[in-house]
């Protein structure tokens, strides 16, 4: 009897679990809306070429230096959908990566402050 019950109160737990989402299934409907249905990485407005690619790291690199990242712009720049292909770049250096990265925290902290 003890081990039905405890049987039955691990699938209890189970059942009541929280999500999290390293036991979801690949094809959840969780996914990020930013990015297309078939999970190629493509950002909603399409890929950049690499010059306007540049250009959007370096407006945004340079808007977080300045500190001129708030809450209100933060929403209309689109530095956060493009990240990915600062990693297929071959020529990035880490200096340029980590200024992106930076420059990307900041919006996303912006993000959530304005929520």
């Amino acid at each position: 009897d003890d081990e039905k019950e405890k049987e039955s109160l691990r699938s209890q737990k189970e059942a009541e679990a929280p999500f999290t989402p390293f036991k979801s299934v690949a094809g959840n409907a969780n996914k990020r809306k930013s990015f297309d249905v078939q999970g190629s990485g493509t950002p909603k407005g399409g890929r950049l070429d690499p010059e306007k690619l540049q250009s959007l790291y370096g407006d945004c690199i340079k808007l977080a230096n300045d500190n001129k990242i708030t809450a209100k712009n933060a929403w209309s720049m689109n530095l956060l959908d493009h990240i990915r292909g600062l990693a297929s770049a071959g020529e990035t250096d880490f200096v340029t990566a980590g200024c992106t990265l930076d420059a990307a925290g900041k919006i996303y902290s912006c993000r959530v402050d304005s929520v």
